[in-house]
């Protein structure tokens, strides 16, 4: 299985993976694409989204967009290609950022950027990048200093 994904995706991403199997095999396809399939379905729900239906494409060893096929496979190679498109995010329960008032998160955010920038993180980030931050980051580190 090759994954093909940044963290967090937002809408307008996409979500892929890759199997390789034999095409001289008819059941070999289904099989991939069940594969494909269910590890789209798994990433959406860790990463709390909702796709699109997934669009297939099905390569040879030769494309460049996956890696070479694993040396111990034979045959008329072919890889499955699952992409779908997120369409939304779920927010389960109300976020830190929701009860904030505005002055206390704009500190935040001020210093959810520095952090960035301190870590080496390259580009200015959005206000949503920084809420998704403090949300996902927020809860452990108040515990640590607790």
């Amino acid at each position: 299985m090759v994954e093909i994904v940044r963290e967090k995706p937002r809408p307008g991403d996409w979500i892929r993976q890759a199997y390789w199997y034999n095409a001289d095999d008819p059941k070999r396809k289904e099989e991939a694409e069940d594969k494909v399939s269910t590890a789209i379905f798994e990433m959406a729900v860790g990463f709390n989204v909702a796709t699109k239906p997934i669009q297939w494409e099905h390569v040879t060893p030769d494309s460049p967009q996956v890696p070479p096929p694993p040396k111990r496979m034979q045959g008329n190679l072919k890889c499955a290609i699952g992409s779908a498109e997120v369409v939304t995010r779920f927010v389960l329960g109300p976020q830190m950022t929701d009860t904030l008032e505005p002055p206390d998160l704009d500190r935040l955010r001020a210093a959810t950027r520095r952090a960035h920038r301190t870590a080496g993180g390259g580009g200015l980030l959005t206000n949503e990048e920084c809420d998704d931050r403090i949300n996902e980051l927020a809860p452990s580190v108040a515990a640590r200093h607790l």
